[in-house]
């Protein structure tokens, strides 16, 4: 209390000062001595009447600002101190910046701390409590954005809050996200703020894959890479971009690169086997999808590429091993294709009688 009134006491001596040389408005006098004994209603209508006659009248606007501040009316202070702005630029600059410093720490705080975070929390258990939670926070952080606009996880956040709100009712929140998620871009510190940099090209990544933008997704998947050289999730849609593109000799880099990162990932050796295929390493293609059934027995699937494969390299011995031992466990087309390449190896190998109980499948 004590340091306010003293903060107060400053204001008002440094006003009397610089109207030293000119009448007073009896509007202002008012608000002051108002201000002073602590009825803000009084010194707001004081203020409006000086604002309504005059309405140039920076000190006014200034005082009413105060007033709303210390009221924790941020959304009023920052209309008035913007205005106080756009008249003089230099006007109580100091303890303007001082009130609008405290205004975005706490609309800040409220927005994160007590509004986004615990909806975040909740937004699969209860989502309506979630979405309403976070409404809440988007008001207060834009508020915020708008007093201090260059932090960047203000932006972050707001970002965010607008792709989990975006719905039918609130289709054009996509479009504030890009917006806001370039304005983090320019103002990030990229030591402090590589973490949520990967995030952010993230959500902009799947914004432009959902519209079918190409050129924008594999833009952001690369930038991705740029901060977080083994982020998996980007390499896989890098590398699946160029294998529908038919570009395997890209699309293998990528698988390479996943293999170090995970060199027992089925998933991987099944692309990257394929990859190798396209590109007629035959051989390779083979070890990989070795690998896969050693890792996953029951892998069926692999067991048909693999039959396939060594029969591509008339390994017509390995075809029947991989293909004969595991033909029950096949269905629908797996043993179908099964079938055509026994009927088609067994006579190679002098065992024309055993082709002919897999011919029944052809039929």
């Amino acid at each position: 209390m004590l340091k306010k009134i003293m903060f107060l006491s400053m204001i008002i001596a440094t006003l009397i000062a610089v109207q030293s040389c000119k009448v007073a408005s009896p509007f202002i006098t008012g608000a002051k001595i108002n201000i002073q004994i602590n009825d803000y209603q009084a010194a707001k209508r004081d203020l409006g009447k000086e604002i309504e006659r005059d309405s140039t009248s920076v000190e006014a606007h200034y005082l009413m600002g105060y007033i709303w501040n210390d009221e924790e009316n941020y959304e009023q202070m920052q209309k008035s101190f913007a205005k106080v702005k756009s008249l003089d630029p230099n006007y109580e600059k100091a303890n303007i910046d001082n009130m609008s410093i405290k205004a975005f720490g706490n609309l800040r705080k409220s927005g994160i701390n007590d509004r986004y975070n615990p909806a975040v929390m909740i937004i699969n258990s209860n989502p309506e409590k979630a979405k309403a939670s976070l409404q809440a926070g988007l008001k207060d952080l834009l508020l915020a954005d708008k007093i201090k606009n260059d932090d960047f996880i203000t932006k972050y956040i707001i970002g965010n809050i607008y792709l989990q709100l975006a719905d039918e009712e609130h289709k054009n929140y996509k479009d504030k996200a890009i917006e806001i998620f370039n304005e983090c871009i320019k103002i990030a510190d990229i030591e402090n703020d590589k973490a949520n940099l990967v995030g952010l090209y993230i959500n902009l990544a799947n914004i432009y894959t959902e519209r079918n933008d190409e050129v924008k997704t594999l833009e952001y998947l690369n930038e991705i890479l740029k901060f977080d050289p083994v982020n998996k999730e980007a390499i896989i849609k890098i590398a699946a971009y160029y294998r529908d593109k038919d570009n395997f000799e890209e699309a293998l880099k990528m698988y390479n690169q996943l293999i170090e990162i995970d060199p027992n990932n089925a998933d991987v050796l099944f692309n990257q086997g394929i990859a190798f295929k396209k590109m007629k390493r035959l051989d390779d293609a083979i070890s990989n999808f070795e690998k896969i059934v050693e890792l996953n027995p029951n892998d069926n699937e692999a067991k048909i590429f693999l039959g396939r494969f060594y029969f591509e390299a008339e390994k017509w011995q390995k075809v029947v091993d991989i293909l004969d031992v595991n033909f029950e466990s096949f269905t629908g087309k797996e043993k179908i294709d099964a079938a055509d390449y026994l009927t088609r190896v067994l006579p190679k190998l002098g065992r024309a009688k055993e082709a002919q109980k897999y011919m029944e499948y052809l039929k």
